[in-house]
């Protein structure tokens, strides 16, 4: 046999095998490589890279994504094979990767809580100094609170308000989530630091509640907790995470409040007008729902201009207030606030009685008179949960 083709019949095999190799390593690229993920210096650089690609490109479905999701799936948190800085930026991961997941709605098969469960053991018994273990808590009270769990979330608060001194980013972290455990005095204190820190301005959070109405409102949770901190604590018992739809919601006129006499007696006979002969008038509740997060619940407004109201709740009251600002030429504050108490409990509904306010009001520092309005109204709401 001639030895020049048995060489180029070797060489033709050699290359197709070198082909067949490459495509079944595209193939399996999420597991491709992982084994140097083994190494922490490694790890942590791959994670660093991947971190910037998901908060810059807001993607979680690249290829390298997938691959280290693939990785991360198999740790074994029990064991102490990274650093905790490392662990720090595999659960920031993890938070970011979910994140973008329920944004774009292409979260994974494997549920959200299973990974957040495996987060939260990935910083248990890691053997962190005093600077690490103050990042960790950061990052358990974010999981705690994709959990909805009280006792993670209270634990790792209560650690995190007893420090000496807190710096900047904990007491924001530890801001965002007093309201929601019903810590009351403490989202009184700690919203008094943020606005003297001077890196967030509460009024300017406002705004972004208004747009985004899933966005909890902390500077209508700070101006409630003036008052709420004075009454104590949301019991820890209290505490829920739950949806309630609207069943059904009935006003009936109650008062009327001017400062110029004229502008009150017309609005109270127009509105006594409008009630025509039934002291109650049904509202339409139509894709109307409460939301409840831990001790704060979410409503939206009864006027034509939808904004969301907040406020605590503890089981046998809701309080909730919210505003919103029209027309810059002349700037008008519409203010609406429900103050209910819970009536009574039929299997999954539950009936609120009480007081629905709504008040107008000019707020332009170039009048001379603002003639706030004052309408008070009689609320009865039925909320069956969901």
């Amino acid at each position: 046999m001639d030895f020049s083709y048995l060489s180029l019949f070797v060489g033709i095999l050699t290359v197709i095998a070198g082909v067949v190799y490459w495509y079944l390593q595209q193939q399996n690229a999420p597991l491709a490589g992982s084994r140097s993920f083994k190494n922490d210096r490694v790890f942590a650089r791959v994670l660093l890279k991947s971190l910037r690609v998901l908060r810059g490109e807001q993607d979680a479905t690249a290829k390298q994504e997938q691959k280290i999701y693939s990785w991360i799936k198999r740790v074994n948190p029990t064991k102490n094979r990274y650093t905790p800085p490392t662990k720090a930026l595999c659960v920031k991961w993890i938070l970011s990767y979910h994140t973008i997941c329920n944004l774009y709605k292409n979260e994974p098969e494997n549920p959200q809580d299973k990974d957040m469960q495996k987060a939260w053991k990935l910083l248990e018994n890691t053997e962190a100094n005093e600077k690490e273990e103050r990042e960790l808590d950061l990052l358990r009270l974010d999981i705690g609170l994709r959990l909805k769990s009280k006792a993670k979330l209270t634990k790792t608060f209560d650690r995190v308000v007893s420090r000496r001194k807190m710096n900047e980013q904990e007491i924001s972290v530890a801001f965002t989530v007093a309201p929601i455990l019903g810590r009351w005095k403490h989202t009184f204190n700690l919203g008094h630091l943020v606005m003297q820190a001077n890196n967030v301005s509460l009024p300017y959070i406002h705004p972004v509640a208004v747009e985004c109405p899933e966005v909890l409102d902390y500077d209508v949770l700070y101006k409630l907790s003036a008052e709420e901190h004075k009454l104590g604590d949301t019991p820890l018992k209290s505490l829920a995470w739950k949806v309630c739809k609207y069943k059904s919601l009935h006003t009936a006129f109650k008062d009327v409040r001017c400062d110029d006499r004229q502008i009150e007696e017309n609005l109270r006979r127009n509105l006594k007008r409008n009630q025509s002969n039934k002291r109650w008038s049904q509202i339409p509740v139509d894709n109307c729902h409460m939301i409840q997060t831990g001790s704060v619940v979410q409503m939206m407004s009864l006027s034509a201009a939808k904004f969301p109201l907040v406020g605590p709740s503890d089981g046998s009251r809701i309080r909730v207030l919210g505003y919103m600002d029209m027309n810059p030429q002349d700037p008008v504050r519409l203010i609406e606030s429900y103050s209910l108490q819970l009536s009574k409990t039929i299997g999954k509904e539950t009936v609120w009685s009480g007081t629905y306010s709504l008040t107008q009001e000019h707020i332009s520092p170039t009048r001379d008179s603002t003639h706030p309005v004052h309408i008070l109204y009689e609320m009865i709401l039925v909320l069956q949960e969901q």
